[in-house]
Parts: C-alpha cells; structure tokens; sequence
C-alpha cells in the first residue's frame, strides 16, 4: 500500500541483498534487505532498513541524515 492509501503491485527480487551504509568515514551493515526494482536512479529505504543500519533522519527535503549516535554533533548530506 503507497502512503495515499492506494495499493500497487511490485516485482521483489528472489534472494535478499546484504546492504551496508558506506559514509566515506564509516561503514555500517549489512543488514539482510528485500529489493523492489523501480525505473529510478535512486534507492528507496524503508524505515525498518534506516532503523537496523542506524540513521537518522534530520531534514528529509534537505537530504541531512546522521547516524543516530551522531545526533546533535553531525549531519550529513544525501547522494
């Protein structure tokens, strides 16, 4: 189900990737994740995936994002 409520069909590929959060100075993961290929050049992250790799969400429409036991001492910038 999408956030405004409607439903849609996805494509989930057979085996689970092991996903890692590569920061230039840190390297988190990997934590064992589903993939959903979407005709984007970004990657969509669900809240449970953010959560067991550790991020943090500053300011969604910026892009800012830390890892939580970096919060109120650094922010980082998305891709």
């Amino acid at each position: 189900m999408l956030a405004d409520g409607t439903r849609t069909v996805l494509a989930r590929c057979e085996d689970p990737l092991q996903l890692y959060v590569l920061a230039g100075d840190r390297l988190e993961g990997p934590i064992e994740a589903r993939a959903y290929p979407v005709k984007s050049r970004f990657v969509l992250l669900n809240d449970a995936a953010l959560s067991a790799l550790g991020v943090a969400i500053v300011d969604p429409k910026e892009g800012l994002w830390c890892f939580r036991d970096e919060l109120g001492r650094r922010e980082r910038r998305g891709a």
